[in-house]
């Protein structure tokens, strides 16, 4: 997930849900935040990772698809 410079996280967080699902959806809650060390990569760009992690409330619409190169598989699984 990338944050666009003009959105907030929560923002990102619903539009990236559904490009990667195909799924439109309400966020109820902010998990938490993990951050990584840097990451180099081979052509020698350097990025730190921040991972925010949201609960997803309600679903509004849409069917659930992994069409894009990014996803090989997609499927719920109860929150415990």
């Amino acid at each position: 997930m990338a944050i666009e410079y003009y959105e907030t996280a929560l923002k990102a967080c619903i539009r990236e849900f559904k490009e990667e699902t195909g799924l439109s959806v309400t966020v109820s809650k902010l998990l938490g935040v993990n951050s990584s060390g840097k990451q180099k990569y081979p052509n020698g760009d350097q990025a730190k990772s921040i991972c925010i992690f949201f609960k997803v409330q309600q679903l509004l619409s849409g069917k659930l698809i992994a069409n894009n190169s990014e996803t090989l598989e997609l499927r719920f699984f109860p929150f415990d």
